[in-house]
């Protein structure tokens, strides 16, 4: 849209003095045609040229949509790229050129969904020069619900679970996936079955946002698509992409005296000023958008590289807030890991959920010099996380039953598998007693340090810097996923060193073993704490000793016995 078509419609107040209606307009059946009909009726000249290798333009956009050229879309945009303003576009031209349409927008809250309402109000109002609701199409504007005279339907919606179930209109639009609540986020999965098509009018499933963080939720369906589309399968949706670039006004001098040398923001990696000019590399010369070159200049000098990389170019997620940011499914995933007695010993952590996910890791520290594992070499510190447990709504009991089934599992599995250290969420203390009555566990809870979720964090964050944190995916599921998601709070929301408490269950279980790992290791025991955090004196096992949870204790005198243990041989990276 051109700059002075912005404007005329973000000024617009109740009433206007010119009108740009046409009653008789016809239905536009080209891409040609519906550019036309968009900048006749409501004064916006849509971008239509595409910059950037795999971009589209925005106009090339509307139209793919408008036409239905396949059931669902993604539109991944910059910010200030005018996302919501497409979906705004969209809402109007179905409810004016099908008659009876009926669509929904759906905001990952509630005020991004008005948005998109307020500028149909604000696009109506530019065609017809008075109030929207005054509008010769319009029947009735309610806060939430536009009603057209030809019984097409427009509402709007904050995605939740309780409004995706029940409306099934024609089209649904989510605008934002990226910013959706994590309490919301099964709305999400029941969105998808909202739309229901007729033989006149097709189902069509729109989902408009930004790409933030590496392993959020808009990154894993942009990656699904990329997967499905490599393995020569139909993806779910058309994915159509767009940036800067696309929205910039022309500059015909760009890379030849228009001043991108002198826009610095930071360094790159080999200490070279990092310049405008190398972002650009001349593409402005070819764009046709409406954002001026001084504003692409501020918002460039602005923002870190990370957040223009994911938001303003869109070449890539950020990973400027993740807290393991070097961890990558090549490099810290596999699948087969048998965990033999003589590789290292094992650990047990829990965090309990009640109606969250309980999640139970076992682990275990390689104490060996080397391990081969096929053509990897698997150093002496690592820890191979090689069982989960994962389910919500179940008491300290239920946990138990699922855990000793699975110990039973490798017990039989491996000779003499046994579990050497077993440490817990300390804030459940009925759901631990709990778990410890319902089975002979042996042992019982091990020693812990005072929980340190900072410093915690960083352990796991150096273990994958170094590949020393290693998951078997075969029994493995949820650990990875949170560990790809994992990141700090924007300052403004709270410590920016400590993570944010979101879907960290299973991370939560391998921060409490990593934090008992480190500890006897700065101690150099194995074994439970006194209430000097300065001395340790281990605790003879209480109850029977079975042969698959023997321990191997020898005795130090009258003050109790220590577990001749590799934990204390060497530290954990």
């Amino acid at each position: 849209m051109t700059e002075g078509g912005r404007r005329r419609i973000s000024k617009l107040s109740g009433r206007t003095s010119t009108s740009r209606f046409d009653r008789d307009a016809k239905t536009p059946e080209t891409e040609d045609e519906l550019h036309r009909f968009v900048l006749d009726a409501y004064g916006i000249d849509m971008p239509r040229v595409a910059v950037c290798p795999g971009h589209v333009a925005p106009m090339r956009a509307l139209w793919l949509i408008y036409s239905r050229s396949s059931r669902a879309f993604i539109v991944l945009a910059s910010r200030y790229g005018g996302k919501t303003h497409l979906a705004a576009l969209l809402h109007l031209l179905f409810a004016r050129f099908l008659p009876g349409h009926e669509s929904i927008q759906l905001g990952s809250i509630e005020k991004q969904a008005q948005r998109a309402s307020d500028l149909t109000e604000k696009l109506l109002m530019a065609e017809s020069g008075t109030a929207a609701r005054k509008h010769p199409l319009v029947a009735e504007i309610r806060r939430k619900i536009t009603q057209f005279l030809n019984g097409s339907k427009f509402e709007i919606a904050a995605m939740t679970p309780n409004s995706v179930n029940g409306p099934h209109p024609h089209f649904v639009a989510v605008d934002e996936l990226e910013f959706l609540p994590v309490e919301n986020a099964a709305a999400w999965e029941e969105s998808r079955s909202m739309s229901a098509g007729t033989t006149e009018i097709p189902a069509l499933d729109l989902v408009t946002s930004t790409r933030k963080w590496r392993g959020s939720r808009m990154d894993k369906l942009l990656t699904a698509q990329e997967q499905a589309k490599a393995r020569g399968e139909e993806t779910a949706f058309e994915v159509l992409t767009w940036c800067f670039a696309e929205t910039a006004a022309n500059v015909p001098n760009c890379g030849k005296g228009c001043g991108c040398d002198k826009v610095v923001s930071g360094t790159w990696g080999n200490g070279k000023p990092r310049t405008f000019a190398d972002e650009c590399a001349g593409k402005l010369k070819r764009s046709a958008g409406y954002v001026p070159l001084g504003e692409i200049h501020a918002k460039f000098k602005q923002v870190a590289r990370s957040y223009w990389d994911a938001q303003m170019s869109c070449s890539k997620p950020s990973l400027e807030l993740m807290v393991l940011p070097d961890f990558s499914a090549a490099r810290h995933c596999f699948i087969g890991w048998t965990p033999l007695p003589e590789v290292g010993p094992i650990a047990f952590g829990v965090d309990w959920g009640s109606t969250n996910p309980s999640a139970a890791l076992w682990a275990q520290v390689v104490t060996q010099d080397e391990v081969m594992f096929g053509d990897r070499k698997i150093e002496k510190g690592t820890i191979i996380v090689f069982d989960e447990i994962y389910r919500a709504n179940k008491s300290g009991a239920e946990v138990a039953e699922l855990c000793w089934s699975r110990e039973e599992f490798w017990r039989e599995r491996v000779p003499g598998f046994r579990v050497q250290a077993r440490v817990h969420d300390v804030q459940g203390k009925q759901t631990s007693r709990d778990f410890i009555a319902r089975y002979p566990w042996q042992p019982t809870w091990s020693a812990q340090p005072q929980k340190d979720t900072p410093r915690e964090a960083r352990l796991i964050s150096g273990l994958t810097e170094r590949d020393r944190l290693l998951i078997d995916t075969s029994h493995v599921t949820f650990l990875q996923q949170e560990a790809e998601t994992w990141r700090y709070p924007e300052k403004r929301l709270g410590r920016a060193d400590t993570p944010v408490g979101e879907f960290d269950h299973s991370l939560s279980a391998l921060r409490f073993i990593v934090g008992h790992v480190s500890m006897l290791q700065r101690h150099g025991h194995y074994g439970g704490m006194t209430t000097s955090d300065d001395v340790v004196v281990p605790m003879r096992p209480e109850g029977p000793v079975t042969g698959a949870s023997r321990h191997r204790y020898k005795p130090i005198g009258e003050s109790g016995y220590t577990l001749d243990s590799p934990f204390s041989q060497r530290g954990i990276g």
